[in-house]
């Protein structure tokens, strides 16, 4: 269809409903055409899923999404060229029937969603309408969208005016208020061209309240491009905040979706070290985006760029990447230097005139087990070059320069006592330092009489990260018994009691020893010659076990050579 929207003018359409025959002139007059039942399908535009206009929840929270389908509380407003006529629909989904009462229109019929009873057509096909100031963002009930069919034609395609913002937040709110530095909101022309593309100008009003809504929503405003805004916002519990948006466009159709606003980073800028410097608004941006940071400071004004809160230098102009958090960055007059210190995962930075002395920082954080010694001009350094708080004048070649820091392992003291034993210098204590995170032997080793040293409490289970004393433990030195095949002692052994111990291999009878038992009759517990058994405790008399068969001519010399 080939139809200028934009000049469509719905004159009063003539139609023949009832002739009367004047006897006196002969003619037949033409009567208004009468109102007649009617009914539309409409749909959305598909792009329209960026701009829905109902929640997918009855009670919207900040998890809500919204979605493009109609309601059976919908209503249009269908002008006939004669008047603005409500139409209504029982159904729900994407596409709905309306019906209602308008006059037939040899011009065609012009849709405006939602049904507005105060907007009017006006004589060059366009629409006078409100862009509301207070608006509920659970009913989304600025947005502006509009359609046109053939006289003939029983389809609306509705295309969106407005362009919407979602503004959320976690705890419920009494107020949000939204001030533009553009118009976005009051009365309003809405207009259509050829392609039935509508757009919306004309607005006056600055500010846009968002009312009935417990966790924020969707403001519909004018579209728009380079607006600031700030937005005012009180919870329930009183707390009152603001968050700030620069140089934000609005664009028809699309949700411009801020996110949840508790959660927004905010930048502020710092320009008060440079004389003539303009300040900068500080604002807000969605966590993980990228925005770039100002070109100028100030009509004539030179400075070198931005330390940023992170300690990083950033240029004129240069993106930040991936802000999670707030920021803030201060500017860096033109004869200025900066040093960046970076340690342990942080940084800070110093302002300096080149060719003046700067004082060596002193940070107390390190990584685990490791302790600040200075500075290095390394990233990766071996030896301290800079030590804290000594002045040193250093050569910064461009704007800054990064130095870093050089961490040592700290000293970790472990003290050994005999705890009633001594060592071979008659010392009771002793103490072994060692760096962090390296292993460390626990010698020497103490004596005590009529004891065995059995090793140092606490110390199988230490990290050895940190100041620790461990004491000797002493066990008791217990005997072991040998007995021949009558029942005489041949020998006796001291052994620690609980510690390891290895059967005498040695002892050579007259028959061939299979085992040693704790009975002569071999119903006791046995002991395999030359193995060692560990946990025995007490003093333990062992008989010799007979071999079940004769020794061979090489078993028998074996035991005597033995």
């Amino acid at each position: 269809m080939n139809l200028n929207i934009a000049k469509y003018t719905l004159l009063a359409a003539t139609v023949s409903l009832a002739a009367c025959q004047r006897d006196d002139d002969g003619y037949t007059e033409q009567l208004p055409a009468a109102e007649g039942n009617m009914s539309f399908s409409a749909s959305f535009e598909s792009s329209l899923s960026k701009a829905a206009l109902h929640y997918d929840s009855e009670v919207p929270t900040s998890s809500s999404k919204i979605v493009t389908y109609f309601q059976s509380s919908d209503a249009l407003s269908v002008f006939d060229g004669y008047a603005n006529n409500k139409f209504t629909t029982q159904d729900n989904g994407a596409n709905a029937t309306f019906a209602g009462r308008a006059k037939a229109s040899e011009k065609g019929y012009l849709a405006l969603f939602p049904y507005n009873p105060s907007a009017t057509i006006n004589a060059d096909g366009t629409l006078s309408a409100t862009i509301p100031t207070k608006q509920n963002g659970g009913k989304l009930d600025g947005i502006i969208a509009l359609a046109y069919t053939t006289a003939s034609g029983s389809d609306f395609t509705l295309r969106n005016a407005t362009s919407l913002i979602g503004l959320h937040t976690k705890g419920n709110i009494k107020s949000l208020k939204v001030e533009s530095t553009h118009p976005i909101a009051g009365n309003v022309t809405v207009a259509m061209d050829a392609a039935g593309l509508p757009s919306v100008s004309g607005a006056t009003e600055k500010t846009v309240e968002l009312i009935d809504s417990q966790n924020g929503g969707y403001i519909s405003v004018m579209p728009s491009t380079g607006a600031n805004l700030v937005v005012n916002y009180t919870l329930n519990d009183g707390t009152n905040r603001t968050v700030y948006f620069r140089d934000v466009t609005f664009t028809r159709s699309q949700i411009l979706d801020f996110g949840n606003i508790d959660e927004l980073a905010t930048i502020t800028f710092d320009v008060s070290n440079i004389a003539g410097a303009a300040p900068i608004n500080s604002y807000s941006v969605k966590q993980n985006t990228s925005p770039f940071l100002p070109n100028s400071i100030g009509e004539g004004i030179t400075y070198n760029g931005w330390i940023g809160s992170d300690g990083n230098f950033y240029l004129k102009g240069e993106t930040i990447q991936n802000i999670a958090s707030d920021m803030s960055f201060v500017a860096i007059a033109g004869n200025e230097k900066i040093l960046i210190f970076q340690y342990n995962g942080k940084s800070m930075f110093i302002q300096f005139k080149e060719g003046t002395a700067v004082t060596m920082p002193t940070v107390t954080e390190a990584p685990e087990g490791k302790v600040f010694k200075g500075w290095s001009e390394s990233a990766n350094p071996y030896q301290v070059q800079y030590e804290p708080g000594k002045d040193y004048v250093i050569t910064v070649n461009n704007a800054s320069r990064n130095i870093y820091a050089f961490y040592d392992y700290k000293d970790v003291t472990i003290t050994l006592d005999a705890n009633g034993g001594t060592f071979d210098d008659n010392t009771t204590k002793k103490e072994i330092t060692h760096k962090y995170g390296t292993k460390v032997e626990l010698t020497p080793k103490p004596t005590k009489a009529g004891q065995w040293f059995k090793g140092w409490d606490g110390a199988a289970t230490h990290d050895f990260k940190s100041d620790v004393t461990f004491k000797a433990i002493w066990g008791a030195i217990s005997k072991i018994t040998y007995k021949d095949f009558n029942g005489n002692t041949v020998k006796t052994e001291d052994y620690n009691d609980g510690g390891d111990v290895t059967i005498n291999n040695s002892i050579q009878l007259n028959a061939m020893i299979k085992a040693w038992n704790t009975k002569q009759d071999g119903s006791g517990t046995e002991y395999i010659p030359g193995q060692t058994y560990n946990g025995l405790t007490g003093n333990i008399t062992l008989y010799p076990i007979k071999s079940d068969q004769k020794p061979s001519a090489i078993d028998r010399w074996t035991i005597i050579d033995f």
